[in-house]
């Protein structure tokens, strides 16, 4: 059982990648398969501990749905756990591809993102978290791709991490 991470910028989901793909396939409608995921245990007992206010700014951020659209919390549970399908199915993908950043879970295709990412990496494993931070923030800035953004959202949560062991 291979368990993959969805990070979004104040949480992450966190599936296996035979759940990601039955969620995840192209030119066929997921909803059924969507649900079935929501039924899961595992994926039910993380969508209660996330506040339904940081899915609705997850969703509202990638800009497919008005406000009436995401005033309904179930449909936006279906949402975010079909976005984390696709984002680790797209993930597996680009790893394929031997694209991916290990342990990033994201596709690393401009070399500046590649280069402020590592940065970013390298100041918090010396314990530099303001140099993490700002390495990190340029990476921020520099993603491109849905991919870029999710490991660029990881990075930000390993400089927290960093910032608060000091």
């Amino acid at each position: 059982m291979n368990i993959m991470y969805a990070p979004f910028n104040t949480f992450e989901i966190q599936m296996t990648a035979d759940q990601a793909r039955s969620a995840s396939q192209p030119g066929r409608d997921a909803l059924s398969d969507v649900r079935a995921l929501l039924r899961d245990p595992k994926i039910a007992r993380q969508l209660r501990k996330i506040d339904p206010e940081k899915i609705r700014a997850e969703l509202k951020e990638h800009g497919a749905w008005d406000a009436a659209e995401l005033a309904d919390d179930n449909a936006n549970r279906e949402r975010i756990i079909w976005i984390a399908a696709g984002n680790i199915t797209e993930d597996l993908a680009e790893r394929g591809r031997g694209r991916g950043l290990r342990g990033f879970g994201a596709s690393m295709s401009t070399r500046t993102f590649d280069a402020s990412a590592r940065a970013a990496l390298a100041a918090v494993k010396a314990g530099d978290c303001a140099g993490a931070a700002t390495a990190a923030a340029r990476a921020r800035q520099q993603a491109t791709t849905p991919h870029q953004r999710t490991a660029a959202s990881k990075l930000q949560h390993k400089v927290l991490r960093c910032k608060r062991r000091r």
